[in-house]
């Protein structure tokens, strides 16, 4: 399911939300908002009417951040059997084979092989040119259709990353949804939606083709048993 994009009208009001949200920051953080805000002279009707509370203002927040948390999904179609789709995708040597150019290697966990249900792995990667480390956790597992990994520890605020498999024909449809946040609050957010979000549906799409590539060849043989 393909996520719409904003509207004109959105995007207007994602706008004057952020210019709301610098002034009602400064506004609460120095305690000068004690009596109704007039609005109507900052031209913030729709997004404020008379805002007095920090709790109004947090809860506008939590809406707009539910509306646009972003969502990646991707399908490949693969020629290749369920079990070993499945496989390469939890495969440790095959997710260090794939993720080459952020030089991504484990520091803490399992450093080749399967993983499996509740282990825990912290890799070390680079990204933006900063070096990074991200614990995650496998959450749930049934093979051959369905695993997913969440973030323990990391520079997201959350993320969850599900993998679906499901055998059509002769070939694997293969379905990552990956749900994310970024931290710094709003700015956050615009970050996300500006970069992030292609930044990491580049990263994931690199990263299936390489288990498409292992996959419908003989190369599943050097990550996997035979």
């Amino acid at each position: 399911m393909t996520k719409n994009r904003p509207t004109a009208t959105d995007q207007n009001f994602l706008i004057t939300f952020f210019k709301c949200s610098l002034i009602l920051d400064l506004s609460i953080e120095h305690s000068t908002l004690s009596h109704p805000y007039n609005c109507q002279s900052f031209n913030y009707q729709k997004l404020l009417i008379c805002c007095t509370t920090k709790n109004l203002y947090t809860n506008v927040k939590l809406q707009i951040k539910n509306k646009y948390m972003p969502r990646i999904e991707t399908t490949t179609l693969i020629n290749a059997p369920i079990e070993i789709c499945f496989n390469l995708a939890r495969s440790v040597d095959l997710h260090k084979i794939s993720t080459s150019k952020t030089k991504e290697y484990v520091v803490n966990g399992r450093k080749k092989g399967l993983i499996e249900i509740d282990e825990m792995i912290t890799w070390r990667a680079k990204h933006f040119g900063v070096w990074q480390n991200l614990t995650s956790k496998i959450t749930t597992l049934k093979y051959p259709t369905y695993f997913s990994d969440e973030m323990v520890k990391g520079t997201f605020q959350s993320f969850k990353h599900e993998h679906l498999f499901e055998v059509k024909g002769s070939q694997t449809v293969m379905t990552d949804i990956f749900d994310f946040q970024s931290p710094f609050g709003f700015i956050g957010e615009i970050f996300n939606r500006i970069i992030l979000t292609n930044y990491m549906k580049k990263f994931l799409e690199e990263r299936n083709h390489v288990i498409k590539e292992f996959a419908e060849s003989g190369k599943w043989k050097q990550v996997l048993p035979v």
